[in-house]
């Protein structure tokens, strides 16, 4: 299952016999979408949005859509295994050599630069979370999380997209004996931004896991805990949150999805300016 927000409307896609399937957000339950474009199986793992627009890989095809149900076909998707995600500016994907990016909503696609070797890009779970910056316009703090060889793998990215910015390459975190507070790897793991913080689930959902710093440390958080109800027992699951800072969790073989909200990520943010 995936969970995705396009615009202000929350999606869930997944897989019922050996093809995608989802539903729109509509109140408090969720519809059914009715497309005449078969999904494969394999394309809800590559649902991204940029924008209001919703992107996916099909059929060897990237294919994109505004609502859901109606989709067009973009461009072949020669070389491309996985679509992480995007920005204003650009989307990503994983190829079968490193990472690629586009500028132009996936109709073409450039290789783009790793300062280690992409043999430590995740082969399992990859993750892919926005941060815009606080300091600079134009500027998006971006992580790239998954599995690899029973480890947990990251990597980070500053884009750059104001006018005469030098492009920046894709930089890995290599084990450091100094860092112990590193995100043990989690089967099934989902990761998110909520707040300022990342956010990470997994394994037998036990822990919920905590970022500041875009990934290089990692603390377990007691503000985050699962209804009894969700289970503890480790499943493929979906992990999303909306513009309005509701999380979302769906688990695999359940019919339900929860939602929760921080207090203090609800308050509305209701600045005044009074002049003499």
């Amino acid at each position: 299952r995936r969970l995705v927000e396009a615009g202000s409307t929350m999606y869930l896609f997944g897989q019922v016999n050996n093809a995608t399937v989802g539903y729109r957000k509509t109140g408090t339950g969720w519809t059914a979408l009715t497309s005449a474009t078969a999904l494969d199986a394999d394309a809800y793992l590559n649902m991204i949005a940029k924008g209001s627009t919703l992107y996916t890989l099909s059929g060897g095809k990237v294919l994109s859509s505004a609502d859901g149900e109606n989709w067009n076909t973009v461009a072949t998707a020669a070389g491309l295994t996985q679509l992480l995600g995007a920005t204003d500016k650009r989307m990503y994907a994983l190829t079968a050599n490193g990472i690629s990016q586009s500028t132009d909503n996936g109709a073409t696609w450039t290789a783009d630069a790793l300062d280690d070797d992409a043999a430590h890009l995740p082969a399992t779970g990859a993750n892919f979370v926005v941060q815009t910056s606080h300091v600079n316009d134009n500027t998006y703090n971006l992580t790239l999380l998954g599995n690899r060889d029973g480890k947990t793998v990251i990597w980070s990215k500053v884009e750059e997209d104001a006018d005469n910015s030098d492009a920046q390459p894709w930089s890995f975190y290599p084990a450091d004996e100094y860092n112990r507070k590193t995100l043990p790897s989690l089967a099934n793991l989902q990761v998110v931004l909520y707040g300022d913080q990342l956010l990470a689930a997994g394994g037998d959902f036990t822990k919920v896991y905590v970022s500041p710093d875009q990934g290089l440390t990692w603390s377990s958080s007691t503000a985050y805990a699962l209804p009894e109800a969700f289970g503890y027992t480790a499943a493929p699951f979906a992990l999303g949150t909306d513009s309005n800072h509701h999380l979302y969790i769906t688990k695999s073989g359940s019919a339900l999805v929860w939602t929760a909200q921080l207090a203090r990520l609800a308050w509305a943010d209701n600045r005044q300016v009074f002049t003499k």
